[in-house]
């Protein structure tokens, strides 16, 4: 029947099985923690938002069809987490930019080309994974993107080169610009 169990002298007379050890895994050797990460973007670029604390020994890749790899240990216990994403679109591995903070890293994603905004952050279809969120503070509508170019494209000092009002006034028309109501 098998392999007979040993047991071992229990203090109280009892006989119990002994449990074998295991060798403790380390960080490294633990499956990574899912970590989450907040989205907006612009008609040129995506921001990124990775939400870990005390990042320590981030990697990240960036490929140019949109392949994003993040693993790094972060958090009170310095855990191995990782994020591993399929981007929409093609994007510009050398034009992106990635800050590091104590709180989460922020990473502003170029896109290969400026253009309509895409319709999702994933190439995947349907409902993103739980762990993807888009960061309201951060986004921005095309509309609010277009008029907000519009604004920069006007310059007061444009100004100077129009005409002061007085070059139009009529001299034929009343100083006080009085109208007695009468109509000839």
């Amino acid at each position: 029947f098998g392999t007979a169990r040993r047991t071992s002298p229990d203090p109280r007379g009892i006989a119990s099985a002994r449990q074998p050890t295991q060798p403790r895994m380390s960080k490294e050797a633990a499956a990574p923690r899912q970590v989450a990460c907040t989205w907006a973007q612009r008609k040129d670029r995506l921001y990124l938002t990775i939400e870990i604390t005390d990042c320590s020994k981030p990697q990240i890749k960036l490929e140019p069809d949109g392949a994003l790899l993040f693993r790094g240990c972060g958090g009170s216990e310095q855990a191995l987490c990782e994020l591993r994403l399929q981007l929409y679109g093609q994007v510009d591995p050398e034009e992106s930019k990635i800050a590091i903070n104590p709180r989460y890293l922020f990473m502003v994603v170029a896109k290969e080309k400026a253009g309509p905004h895409w319709p999702r952050l994933l190439k995947e279809d349907g409902r993103p994974p739980k762990y993807v969120k888009v960061d309201w503070d951060k986004w921005k509508d095309e509309d609010d993107e277009e008029a907000e170019a519009n604004a920069k494209e006007f310059n007061v000092g444009d100004l100077d080169d129009m005409h002061k009002f007085d070059e139009y006034a009529d001299e034929e028309m009343d100083s006080e610009g009085e109208n007695d109501g009468d109509v000839e």
